[in-house]
C-alpha cells in the first residue's frame, strides 16, 4: 500500500507544480498549504494518504465517500482532489465531476485498486 501510496503522492506533486508557471512559483504554493481532498470509501487508506500528504506540508482533509466528498468541496475548496474510483452512492468520477463543476479550478487524481476500473475510466471518453 505504502509504495500505492507514495506513487499518488508523486503524482499529486507533479499535477500541482504543473499549475506553476517558475520555480518562485512553486515555492509560493507550497508555502501556501495547498489544500488536497483525498476520498476513499476504505477509511484507513483515506485517512493514512491524508496524514501522508499533512506530513508533506500538503493541508489534506480526508473522506470517506463521493457525496461526502462534494458536500466537503462545497465548504472546504480543495486545490486537488484525490479519490478512488470505486465507491458506493457517489463514484470517485462522478464526485469529481461535480466538484469540478462547483471548483473548476480543482485538479483531479482517481486511483483504483482494481485494474478493470482503469480500464473503463480509459474508456469512458469523458473530459474533467
Amino acid at each position: 500500500m505504502f509504495k500505492t501510496a507514495h506513487s499518488m503522492l508523486a503524482a499529486t506533486r507533479a499535477i500541482l507544480d504543473s499549475t506553476a508557471a517558475s520555480q518562485k512559483e512553486v515555492a509560493v504554493l507550497y508555502a501556501a498549504r495547498l489544500k488536497v481532498l483525498v476520498a476513499d470509501d476504505e477509511p484507513v487508506i483515506a485517512d493514512t494518504l491524508a496524514m501522508i500528504l499533512e506530513q508533506d506540508g500538503y493541508q489534506a482533509e480526508a473522506v470517506y465517500g463521493g457525496r461526502q466528498a462534494v458536500e466537503k468541496a462545497r465548504r472546504w475548496i480543495p486545490d486537488l482532489f484525490l479519490s478512488d474510483v470505486n465507491m458506493p452512492e457517489l463514484t470517485g468520477l462522478q464526485a469529481a465531476m461535480e466538484i469540478c463543476t462547483i471548483h473548476p479550478g480543482c485538479k483531479v487524481l482517481l486511483f483504483s485498486g482494481e485494474d478493470r476500473k482503469s480500464t473503463r475510466l480509459n474508456s469512458s471518453h469523458i473530459t474533467i
